[in-house]
């Protein structure tokens, strides 16, 4: 069974009414989080990716303090080499709602299951969003 479910910022994005994950995979060699929803459908999110999606206060805080910095100096050019690479160093279930990621760099993030699933980007839900 599933619904449709209206995002300002994604469209509209057919859900399954309980986003529940049946499998998660972390592979360290490929750099990846896969969720396997149902048998026919799963998500791949690198782990810088996913790192970058945290929503939390902080790393909002951090992005924003970024984006002023670039704006005040634009024709500044990123320093070579300072690229910070994501590693998981734990993963769990929040309940029955959500993914909590503990990171290498000591920052943990909860996702939740619904975010994760709106944010795939596997054909099945680009098409769903185009059309």
């Amino acid at each position: 069974m599933s619904e449709i479910i209206q995002d300002q910022h994604e469209g509209y994005r057919r859900l399954p009414t309980e986003a529940i994950p049946t499998a998660v995979n972390v592979s360290r060699a490929e750099r990846a989080l896969s969720l396997t929803w149902s048998p026919t459908h799963v998500s791949r999110f690198g782990l810088d990716d996913l790192r970058s999606m945290c929503d939390c206060a902080q790393c909002r805080a951090d992005r924003e303090k970024a984006e002023a910095e670039r704006k005040q100096s634009p024709r500044s050019l990123p320093i070579l080499g300072a690229a910070r690479r994501a590693d998981i160093t734990s993963i769990n279930h929040v309940g029955r709602y959500a993914l909590g990621v503990g990171w290498e760099d000591g920052h943990q993030s909860i996702f939740t299951y619904e975010y994760l699933l709106r944010s795939c980007s596997c054909r099945e839900c680009a098409r769903a969003v185009e059309g």
